[in-house]
């Protein structure tokens, strides 16, 4: 392919880049676009994934079949894509549609504002690569009952989707909190998940390593929220640590907590999925105590009907406080995702609920 070609198939990937429609946000404010064009010619994270994935501007190597043919060349974007992502993509725009409020963190500076900032489909095209990586790399390392499922619920709450959301609460696509970054750099918790994941020979977990690395080094916080929201590295260790700091509560919080409920049932096909519920409730802003609350209380149950149970409220004896209150946003939260989608998948959504929006 001739050198002319390439710079017109190089500039029509930046126009229609810049042109995309915004899922949410302001038509026109491009920041996190440009973000993420840097981090993707940049950032060896951002570029490791980008390629793994078949996400972002192609190289000739890439998607040409027949260059010696310069005036007719065939371009196959299908061979591309060498990793495939675990959500379908238009359940993640659906979250990325929902409004979470107009705090954003502008990068490099760091600063909170009313910004707006246009979210597309680019933007979920690669978190839901970045996911999927790291996914892979934490529960091959790190058996879990947290699934793709599980995480898509937490991030279409959390932040629906956006890297940039703050608040009071929170920081970035997980709204990570100092608390839960902080105890990820424990010895006797989050660094056993880390040092598993730097001594995997899994090539899922190439990027993760980057960033492990790079952070026991120095240890980063929320002084520079930037470190947790910008793309080519902060988004992506957000990813990272909301699914590693989930492995490490499972490890340490919550499965000592269901280690008699689990044996009781086990083999039971819903076992796994009450697991999961109890963890992704620890992550709400309830934290242990809500969890270990809803596994003290629920456990007379079976697994079906303890799933069911984590949809409705209960009430704490001792501070009257709603044990199951994040479990139930999700619910919520998930009830409006299934209102975005178009037929065929919103009537099987409606069946399966969130489960039908794996891939």
């Amino acid at each position: 392919m001739n050198k002319f070609l390439i710079s017109i198939i190089f500039v029509f990937g930046l126009s229609a880049f810049s042109q995309e429609k915004c899922l949410s946000g302001k038509p026109g404010n491009n920041h996190l676009s440009n973000q993420l064009k840097n981090a993707q010619a940049n950032s060896p994270i951002s570029k490791l994934i980008s390629a793994k994935y078949g996400i972002g501007i192609q190289t000739e190597a890439d998607v040409c079949v027949n260059c010696e043919n310069t005036k007719n060349p065939i371009v196959d974007h299908q061979k591309v894509a060498k990793e495939k992502t675990f959500i379908k993509t238009e359940c993640v725009e659906a979250a990325g549609t929902i409004q979470m409020g107009t705090n954003e963190i502008s990068c490099p500076d760091g600063k909170i504002a009313k910004h707006n900032f246009c979210f597309t489909k680019k933007h979920t095209d690669y978190q839901n690569a970045v996911l999927s990586e790291f996914y892979k790399c934490v529960k091959s390392v790190n058996p879990m009952p947290l699934t793709i499922q599980g995480l898509f619920e937490i991030y279409t709450l959390e932040s629906g989707f956006k890297p940039a959301y703050s608040s009071r609460g929170g920081n970035g696509l997980g709204q990570l909190t100092s608390v839960f970054i902080k105890d990820l750099h424990q010895k006797h918790r989050g660094k056993i998940v880390f040092n598993k994941i730097l001594n995997s020979n899994e090539p899922s977990c190439e990027a993760a390593k980057l960033i492990i690395q790079k952070d026991n080094l120095k240890q980063p916080t929320l002084d520079n929220k930037c470190d947790f929201t910008q793309y080519g590295e902060g988004l992506e260790r957000n990813m990272l640590y909301t699914v590693t700091g989930l492995a490490n509560t499972w490890n340490k919080n919550i499965s000592p907590r269901m280690k008699n409920y689990s044996a009781k049932y086990s083999g039971n096909p819903f076992l796994q999925r009450a697991q999961e519920k109890a963890l992704m409730n620890s992550y709400g802003f309830g934290g242990n105590a809500a969890a270990y609350n809803a596994i003290f209380t629920l456990s007379h149950l079976a697994p079906k009907n303890f799933v069911a149970a984590m949809d409705k409220p209960l009430i704490a004896y001792k501070n009257g406080d709603n044990s199951t209150a994040y479990t139930m946003r999700i619910k919520k939260k998930q009830d409006i995702i299934g209102q975005k989608l178009s037929e065929p998948l919103k009537s099987q959504f409606a069946k399966e609920k969130s489960s039908a929006c794996l891939e």
